[in-house]
């Protein structure tokens, strides 16, 4: 162990309301997802991967004996929650759209998940960076 807790903190996010990811909505994700799809403009903040980031369509996973109905990529869950279960009436998995990069505010013992979230929000245009501090001596504002 190094002796370290480690967290990741966003300075800002790209997005236009400067809002994390997560907290766009299912209709802001589907239009980029729609667009994407069909070849149109997407956010210049974008990944150059963010293909691996979005939910396969059932035409893609039939035509591929590999693929399963789910990103490439590890994220945050952007799905339509608000559809009903039509058996029990209660809400439903629904679709699930794609992933996204996030943090939670979690401190780790190990940089190296910290250091990979880093990457992914870096990526996606973020600016953010690491800090750490020696175990016990964490001090909060």
């Amino acid at each position: 162990m190094s002796g370290y807790v480690w967290r990741l903190v966003v300075d800002k996010w790209p997005t236009e309301n400067g809002e994390p990811f997560a907290s766009q909505g299912f209709e802001y994700w589907e239009t980029v997802v729609n667009a994407f799809r069909l070849g149109e403009s997407i956010p210049d903040w974008l990944p150059a991967d963010f293909g691996d980031w979005v939910t396969p369509t059932a035409a893609e996973v039939e035509n591929d004996v590999f693929a399963v109905a789910i990103p490439d990529r590890v994220g945050y869950s952007i799905e339509w929650s608000d559809a009903p279960d039509y058996v029990t009436g209660y809400g439903g998995d629904g679709e699930h759209l794609m992933n996204v990069p996030h943090t939670n505010g979690r401190r780790r013992f190990s940089k190296h998940p910290v250091a990979n979230r880093l990457a992914d929000l870096l990526a996606w245009g973020c600016e953010a960076h690491i800090e750490r501090a020696p175990i016990g001596e964490w001090e909060t504002a």
